[in-house]
């Protein structure tokens, strides 16, 4: 009869529950849906310093862009993210950072900015105030979606107002 050894299988089983634990992943979505936006506004410019200009794309939905409206909005939704460590703040400064923000069909506008570290290593800070890290994005957005839609430059004072918790 062949003995099995439930205590070392639960040990390991419990490491892997536990670990996961340490984590600390969460999910994380800003509240958009695709079918509701009427257009896409994207600001481009580095995170803390001062600008007189920045870099907009804006983006209306087409029959022939829909999935472009799809991806611009799903990039804010269900994301894997992590506690924002206060400390890094400054390590945020000269950063390339995309301020999005979506014109709804109820009249609202919801901001979203994403600052990119590194590689892999990106802050949002969503529309309720609230900071995290996320593996998910990429820079160079405003020159790849600029080509659904019209890019210029813009009083930085349009662009999304976003304050990193303290």
């Amino acid at each position: 009869m062949k003995r099995i050894h439930i205590v070392p299988l639960l040990g390991i089983g419990l490491l892997f529950v536990l670990g996961g634990c340490g984590l600390g992943v969460t999910h994380k979505s800003c509240g958009v849906e695709p079918d509701h936006v009427l257009k896409i506004e994207l600001f481009e410019y580095p995170w803390g310093q001062e600008s007189q200009t920045v870099r907009r794309a804006v983006i209306v939905p087409s029959d022939d862009n829909r999935e472009v409206i799809d991806e611009l909005t799903s990039m804010f939704i269900d994301v894997p993210v992590t506690r924002f460590k206060t400390g890094t703040a400054e390590e945020l400064v000269g950063c390339q950072a995309l301020g999005v923000r979506y014109h709804l069909d109820d009249g609202k506008a919801v901001d979203v900015t994403r600052v990119f570290v590194g590689y892999h290593d990106v802050v949002v800070i969503w529309p309720d105030g609230g900071a995290n890290h996320t593996e998910w994005g990429a820079p160079e957005l405003v020159d790849y979606f600029g080509q659904f839609g019209i890019i210029d430059e813009v009083d930085a004072t349009e662009a999304p107002e976003a304050q990193l918790p303290e």
